[in-house]
């Protein structure tokens, strides 16, 4: 885990969490345009960025030594935490700590499953089947996710083809598996989960809902796995100011 800082420390701090693949870099980058007027923390993740030598254990393990440096550092009030695919799993266990002061919580593309069996079982065939191939072929990885990607493509790709298999099972494993914690009425009244409606995590919004009612979720229609804040970069960000001013 390596924690990185962008903008003004003294102002209101918005903690972004990247998905899996990515970089604490490469989120805080679409955030870019408020570090003026926010202090950015964004943390590498264990087998990511600077902290690709350290094996991911556990969503609950990086919620740890995340909530161990804001202490440190005295930052007890985040105006938003933004959660991305794994980095919203990650997300899910920060929210259990009540010392700190969530104002806003967004959770993009996040994975909330009791224990899907059948999802872990086919994640692991897939992606260890494409991990072997990027380890035994470098720089195909690479070459194939910018050519989807563009840039972000070739983070990932590096980062997938130096990933270990046993945080590639870690990282499927968080991401199958949720406690369903009791968060208190206030906590989900300002928690949002946000999906593409073409993307599988979507089915889980009546599930969510029903351990979670008071909580809120949007729907983005055409769009697959956080595909919409890519694809609605400035709209997405005005969206992401208007909840924090709304939840002061």
């Amino acid at each position: 885990m390596v924690i990185h800082e962008y903008g003004n420390t003294g102002s209101e701090k918005i903690l972004v969490l990247h998905p899996m693949l990515l970089t604490g870099a490469s989120s805080a980058k679409f955030l870019a345009p408020l570090s003026e007027r926010y202090c950015i923390i964004a943390p590498d993740l264990s087998a990511h960025g600077q902290a690709a030598s350290s094996e991911f254990i556990s969503a609950e393990n990086e919620a740890a030594a995340i909530l161990r440096s804001l202490k440190e550092k005295g930052y007890t009030d985040i105006a938003l935490m933004l959660g991305i695919s794994l980095g919203a799993r990650v997300a899910l266990e920060l929210l259990k700590d009540d010392s700190i002061q969530w104002k806003c919580i967004v959770l993009d593309g996040a994975p909330v499953y009791k224990n899907a069996r059948f999802l872990r079982f086919v994640y692991n065939i897939i992606f260890l089947s494409k991990w072997k191939k990027a380890r035994k072929c470098k720089g195909i990885a690479q070459k194939k996710m910018t050519a989807l990607f563009g840039e972000a493509g070739e983070v990932m790709g590096n980062t997938f083809e130096n990933m270990s298999e046993k945080s590639l099972r870690n990282i499927i494993s968080a991401c199958s598996r949720f406690d369903f914690y009791p968060y208190s009425k206030d906590v989900q009244q300002r928690m949002y989960f946000e999906f593409g409606s073409k993307e599988i995590d979507a089915r889980q919004a009546k599930t969510i809902l029903r351990r979670y009612p008071f909580v809120h979720i949007a729907l983005h229609k055409g769009y697959g796995h956080c595909q919409y804040m890519a694809a609605e970069k400035k709209a997405y960000r005005a969206m992401l100011e208007k909840r924090i001013k709304e939840s002061v």
